[in-house]
Formats: structure tokens, C-alpha cells, sequence
């Protein structure tokens, strides 16, 4: 299927057409592998409130992959953007900056597992935010 695909792109272009197929080609192919190790795109979207005064809102938009260990162990890890507006603004008028999170979970038994995360979102002309969070469950 390369070979014909490449065939194709050398009969009918010109040489300089071709070398511009020819790299699209090849980073379509680097990309591809990315397609089948299951990457996922996540969004998240959250509205502060200050006694119950809506005050800002910060949306997240994430790329994100997923591995599981033979053990059970899964790990995860996204990247992405963040935008940060206040009240009255508009989307795309907020602070611009980087978004991500890393986690774990594992199921310990039938009954009992425990996931954890570090969070965090780095906004341009403001604060920095980070927190872990660890979360246990116990079923009955």
C-alpha cells in the first residue's frame, strides 16, 4: 500500500509537489501509530462561585493517552490549553495557558481500589494552580 501510494505521488507530480506529498505522507504514517495507541481528546469545564456568585469559568481542552500494566495499574496523562475568563467576558477574551493532569488508579480487590491524580494549569499574566488528589472507594 506504501509502495503504490508513493508510485502514485511520483508519476503524477512534479518534483517539487512531490517532495511536499512525500513529507505529508510521511508524517501521516508517524501519525497513524498514534491513532491505534488510543489517544483521546477530553474537554473539562469549570464555574467558580464565590457565595453562590458565579465569578469566572476555566475551560480545558486536553489531549490524553492511556497505559495498563499486566498487574492492573492503569496510568494516564493528558496536555492541552486553558482559558480563564471572568464574569461578563466572552469566549476566547480570557488568560491563555497550559493545562494537565496525571493519574493512576488500581483495583486492589473485588471491594477496594484507589486512583490519584496531580492536576494542574499554568495561566499566562496569572496564578499558578496545582493539586494531587487521591481518592479511595469501598464497595459493601
Amino acid at each position: 500500500m506504501l509502495v503504490i501510494s508513493i508510485w502514485i505521488i511520483v508519476t503524477t507530480l512534479s518534483i517539487n509537489n512531490c517532495m511536499k506529498y512525500f513529507i505529508y505522507l510521511i508524517l501521516f504514517i508517524c501519525f497513524a501509530d498514534l491513532v491505534f495507541a488510543e489517544p483521546y481528546l477530553a474537554s473539562k469545564h469549570e464555574f467558580k462561585m464565590k457565595d453562590s456568585d458565579y465569578s469566572s469559568t476555566i475551560n480545558h481542552l486536553r489531549l490524553g493517552n492511556t497505559w495498563k500494566t499486566p498487574s492492573g495499574l492503569s496510568f494516564y496523562g493528558e496536555l492541552g490549553v486553558v482559558e480563564s475568563f471572568n464574569n461578563g467576558e466572552s469566549l476566547g477574551d480570557g488568560d491563555i495557558g497550559k493545562s494537565y493532569e496525571f493519574g493512576f488508579a488500581k483495583k486492589l480487590s473485588d471491594r477496594f481500589a484507589i486512583k490519584g491524580k496531580w492536576e494542574g494549569t499554568e495561566i499566562y499574566n496569572s496564578t499558578n494552580s496545582h493539586k494531587i488528589e487521591i481518592k479511595t472507594k469501598y464497595k459493601f
